[in-house]
């Protein structure tokens, strides 16, 4: 289930199955965002994914364990451009009526030094799986982590504008950062 925030935020739960570990963590979708930076005729602009859901199980101590799922509604993209937010969900950009959903799995994590990480993982966006690699810092202080992470995508791996095929009428080059702030799920105990 997704659910709508304001044009910056993002909207998150973190749906478990099984039983939640101390290691599960679920996003306050106030302070989180989901921001993409990408070109078009020559200018650069800012939007944001405003809806998206994600399972994720992290314990830096274990880190063979864990793992990210994040769901992303690409209708919810937001530019602040009616022209260019009309276009996007169409056939020749993100084809929401085909593909309502794009995914990133993660495949592994792992310390790349004191608070930073790498997730490589697939994101399958318009139905196209591309691996992805992404770098993001971690901070937990309690029950509280701080992650901020950027990636740099090539739209044209995904098959997103392939009528706009020269870089200065839209960029090849999309930067995504991710910042989330989550709290850790208390874990369940067994009834007897």
């Amino acid at each position: 289930m997704l659910w709508k925030t304001g044009s910056l935020g993002i909207a998150a739960m973190v749906i478990g199955a099984g039983p939640l570990l101390a290691s599960d963590w679920e996003i306050r979708a106030e302070e989180s965002t989901l921001a993409v930076q990408g070109t078009q005729s020559g200018r650069s602009f800012d939007a944001a994914f405003t809806e998206f859901d994600a399972d994720i199980t992290f314990d830096p101590s274990a880190l063979d364990a864990a793992s990210v799922t994040v769901r992303i509604d690409p209708a919810s993209f937001e530019s602040g451009s009616s022209d260019r937010d009309n276009e996007v969900p169409k056939k020749d950009f993100f084809h929401v009526s085909e593909f309502p959903e794009a995914v990133f799995q993660s495949t592994s994590i792992a310390a790349t030094g004191e608070g930073s990480y790498l997730a490589d993982g697939t994101l399958t966006l318009k139905g196209v799986a591309v691996p992805v690699a992404l770098p993001f810092t971690l901070a937990i202080k309690g029950d509280v982590a701080r992650v901020t992470g950027s990636v740099d995508l090539q739209r044209l791996d995904f098959g997103i504008g392939k009528g706009y095929k020269r870089d200065k009428d839209i960029g090849h080059a999309v930067t995504v950062t991710v910042t989330v702030v989550a709290d850790r799920k208390a874990a369940e105990t067994p009834q007897s």
